[in-house]
């Protein structure tokens, strides 16, 4: 099962949201977002992170994905 099947599309947007939030303090992953409908810049920018955050789920162990799982309710 992968990573977007097993967290959803949501959960991986909620981790992406929340280390762009975390390394862009004057930004936000919404604001990002929304610019992303107007800007290939952003648009490139947002798949960046949502592989990023992908990845990041991806790469832990059952324990972890289940514990993100359950902070995210």
């Amino acid at each position: 099962m992968s990573p977007d099947e097993e967290l959803g599309e949501t959960s991986i947007d909620a981790l992406a949201r929340r280390l762009y939030d975390r390394c862009h303090p004057d930004d936000s992953f919404d604001e990002m977002r929304q610019r992303a409908r107007f800007s290939k810049e952003d648009r490139g920018l947002l798949r960046d992170w949502r592989a990023a955050a992908r990845s990041l789920a991806a790469s832990g162990n059952e324990d972890r994905r289940v514990r993100f799982a359950a902070a995210q309710k």
